[in-house]
């Protein structure tokens, strides 16, 4: 079954505006957007990620909590987001997020699934 993981970044209030700007464009959302096409299963070479995109927040509601950009993630199945989160340039990106946000979330979810099962936490 498809798998959606939703990650959001909120910025440490030091990063100044052009720092942002400038780890927006040429490392996080160049990073992101690149990880269709960097990350390869080993074996077979295709693509892990299914379809990747995101933006800037610019919601009206003001529910946010300090995130300003997202990241949304596909993946065909529950193997290849495990075999992803191994993956080099998948490290890359979260270590670039990593140096400029204050706050960095993760969640994912089964399409179509909304019976609750508590989630294991994996080791990055």
């Amino acid at each position: 079954m498809p798998i959606t993981q939703v990650a959001q970044v909120q910025f440490r209030e030091l990063v100044s505006p052009e720092e942002i700007q400038e780890a927006r464009l040429s490392t996080i959302c160049d990073c992101a957007l690149a990880l269709q096409k960097t990350c390869l299963h080993p074996t077979t070479k295709k693509p892990l990620v299914k379809s990747v995109t995101g933006g800037v927040d610019n919601s009206a509601e003001g529910l946010q909590d300090g995130m300003t950009h997202v990241f949304v993630f596909e993946f065909d199945n529950e193997d290849d987001k495990c075999v992803y989160q191994g993956i080099e340039p998948r490290r890359e990106f979260t270590e670039a997020v990593s140096r400029v946000a204050a706050k960095y979330t993760v969640v994912d979810f089964t399409q179509g699934v909304f019976e609750y099962r508590r989630p294991s936490v994996a080791s990055s």
